[in-house]
Formats: structure tokens, C-alpha cells, sequence
């Protein structure tokens, strides 16, 4: 006999239900076909909860990163939004050590065009998006030359 999805609703209107609920029926559902009625119950009752795998590493990363090595993660993620697409070009995040943000810089001529005048600004922008002060100067190094 064959395990159906009304079977599963037990009486239940789908629309009354939310969404954790669904999902756990369409679980439950899914093992008692694969596992058979019995044992997807057990199997069932071993897994209540369902998470993400983005919120696990999230959980596991914040419990497990130092704030340093977070703050290098977020400021590698976050680089373009804080200086914009046509910097980010060429301008890299190299490292974040002891309040130095080292920056990977594409050809030397841009660090005397502009970028020598912005340093301040990135300084800022950085502090502001990360919602703390954790740079407090910039230097530039060679591209392929992290350090």
C-alpha cells in the first residue's frame, strides 16, 4: 500500500498551516515513502528540525571565527559596496592586521592620481560598514604581492 500526501494531512487544512509545518510534513512524507511507514516515523522522530546549510555555517562561523578573521570575512565580502564597482577595479582587499588595511592597488600610477586623496574616505567608509573602528590607516601594496 502506498503511503499518499493526504494520508499525511491528517485532517489538517494545507491553508491553516504554516510554512514550518509544511515543511515538516513534506519531510515527514518524503522519509515514509523512502523508508517505508514505520521506519519513517522513526527516522521521522531523529530529524525535527530544518535548517539551512547558509544559517549551520553561519552558526558554526560566528562561534568558531575570531573577531579578526570575521572582520577580514566580512570586509572581503563587503569591498565593493564600501568603495564602489569602479574602485574595486583597481583597488583589492589584501588584509586587515592591527588596524592597517593593506590594499592590493592594480598599477602604481593610480596611487598618484586619486587614490592618495581617498585614503581618508575609505578609512571612513570601512569603519561605517563594518560599525566599528577597525582601521586606522591604509597602505598599498603591489598586486600579487599579498602580505
Amino acid at each position: 500500500m502506498q503511503y499518499t500526501w493526504e494520508d499525511n494531512l491528517d485532517g489538517f487544512e494545507r491553508r491553516k498551516r504554516n510554512k514550518k509545518e509544511r515543511e515538516r510534513e513534506t519531510v515527514n512524507f518524503l522519509r515514509s515513502n523512502w523508508y517505508g511507514r514505520e521506519s519513517g516515523r522513526l527516522e521521522t522522530a531523529s530529524h525535527d528540525e530544518i535548517r539551512l546549510f547558509s544559517d549551520i555555517a553561519d552558526d558554526f562561523l560566528s562561534k568558531n571565527l575570531k573577531k579578526s578573521d570575521k572582520n577580514r570575512v566580512n570586509l572581503a565580502v563587503e569591498w565593493e559596496k564600501i568603495v564602489g564597482r569602479e574602485i574595486a577595479m583597481i583597488l583589492g582587499f589584501a588584509e586587515l592586521k592591527d588596524g592597517v588595511l593593506y590594499l592590493e592597488i592594480k598599477h602604481p600610477a593610480y596611487l598618484q592620481e586619486e587614490l592618495a586623496e581617498t585614503t581618508d574616505l575609505i578609512i571612513d567608509q570601512v569603519n561605517e560598514v563594518m560599525k566599528e573602528k577597525i582601521c586606522s590607516e591604509i597602505k598599498f601594496v603591489p598586486k600579487g604581492r599579498r602580505r
